[in-house]
């Protein structure tokens, strides 16, 4: 846990810094959404997914991922991120108000302005991606298409929809498991691998890592399921793991992934402790 700690602490402060000066870049430009892009992306967050890009490059190959390309990658990750909390917030999605202890950024701004800015933040992150330095034109393509898969229709855009389709409904645990997989998981992945081809993993490395994105990405939504507690009566009802099999079962399931997540990593890299000390922290942080 420790190890996990400090690689977030380090991190958290190369990306917040990243963030803040690809933002500027856009400060002149878009007077009219930037005060909102600025706000969804800066309002605090674990900065887990830039952690993992981080982690998997050093794993991979440590050292081999100029910090300059990391920047821009982890930046990328954490607008689409953003982007996709500003749009899950809205009052046709999850109409949530409250954001990391803070107003929503539509109810912040308002609606039109959340979604014109969540929009950007999406189309900028697949345009730091495309401009990464250091990086080859078939690196960067690979990467843009890893990104697209995460976040389009076979994941969280696609899994939004199925969490929309599965509110205030009975749904089975197969089926929630797959929205949550789509919703949550597949931008972990996403996030390991546009890492680990920053420092030129193979695609066995890049197998392993998506292997294990995707047990650790569901075993991480568990743990926010089992911290969010049983929802309160009225208003819409999303689904909810430790809910729908209870609590200790749920915590079952969650462990259970973290070692399926874990054992995938075995023999495939000199040293994945750093890896398996953020699997370990992503199952037992308390917020």
């Amino acid at each position: 846990m420790e190890r996990a700690c400090s690689h977030l602490q380090h991190s958290s402060v190369n990306i917040n810094r990243a963030l803040e000066n690809h933002l500027a870049q856009l400060q002149d430009d878009r007077p009219e959404l930037w005060p909102a892009m600025h706000y969804a992306v800066i309002n605090g967050g674990k900065r887990i997914r830039a952690a993992l890009v981080s982690a998997a490059a050093t794993t991979v190959a440590p050292d081999a991922a100029p910090q300059e390309a990391l920047d821009c990658i982890t930046s990328a990750v954490e607008f689409m991120h953003s982007y996709s909390l500003v749009h899950d917030d809205l009052p046709a999605m999850d109409d949530d108000d409250v954001r990391r202890n803070q107003p929503a950024c539509h109810i912040r701004f308002d609606e039109a302005t959340a979604i014109l800015a969540g929009d950007a933040l999406q189309a900028h992150a697949f345009g730091l991606l495309s401009r990464c330095p250091f990086m080859s034109a078939e690196c960067r393509l690979q990467m843009l298409d890893d990104l697209v898969e995460a976040v389009g229709i076979a994941g969280m855009a696609g899994g939004q929809a199925r969490d929309l389709a599965l509110t205030n409904q009975q749904t089975s645990i197969a089926a929630l498991e797959q929205m949550q997989r789509m919703k949550t998981a597949t931008l972990i992945a996403a996030s390991l691998r546009l890492g680990a081809l920053a420092a030129a993993a193979s695609g066995s490395h890049l197998q392993i890592l998506t292997r294990f994105g995707d047990d650790i990405g569901l075993a991480f939504q568990i743990c926010d399921d089992l911290l969010d507690g049983p929802q309160a009566a009225g208003g819409s009802h999303e689904p909810n793991y430790c809910e729908l099999v209870g609590a200790k079962a749920a915590r079952q399931r969650m462990l259970d992934l973290e070692r399926s997540a874990v054992a995938a990593l075995d023999g495939g890299f000199e040293d994945s402790g750093l890896l398996r000390a953020l699997a370990h922290y992503m199952v037992n942080r308390q917020a």
